[in-house]
């Protein structure tokens, strides 16, 4: 495990918060993990820690995020994603100043649209095979 002190099961997720000092939300939206980071995470987490999304912005409930932030119940955010999206230019999450907002591009790299490329080409040939498609989310 390394350095790691633990390693947490999903249905570990709130003694995983307790414990932790950056949230990083890198999953699908699903009806599973909409909203998953609510209220009580943000009560759980430790005062300190911080967010980082780069899921989907419906992964982190935003009313929730902004109490948070009012309430110093966490270090900051730092969001590629927001819901709603594009926040609306009067929207709370613009006045914190320990708030960093990218416009949904944390997945672009040098090598982004060479690599977008390669897969969408390989599920095609995969569709016409019949075979199942790599990367597929449901």
């Amino acid at each position: 495990m390394g350095r790691s002190k633990r390693v947490y099961g999903y249905d570990e997720l709130h003694a995983a918060l307790a414990d932790a000092d950056h949230l990083v939300c890198a999953c699908p939206l699903t009806d599973e993990t909409r909203g998953l980071i609510d209220r009580e995470a943000f009560a759980t987490l430790p005062s300190h820690a911080s967010l980082v999304n780069v899921a989907r912005g419906p992964v982190v409930e935003t009313d929730a995020l902004v109490d948070a932030l009012r309430r110093n119940r966490i270090g900051g955010a730092f969001l590629d994603v927001t819901d709603p999206e594009p926040l609306p230019p009067d929207h709370p999450l613009w006045r914190f100043e320990d708030v960093r907002i990218t416009p949904h591009n944390a997945g672009h790299s040098p090598a982004y649209y060479e690599r977008t490329a390669e897969i969408l080409a390989e599920n095609v040939d995969r569709l016409l095979d019949g075979s199942s498609l790599e990367n597929r989310v449901v």
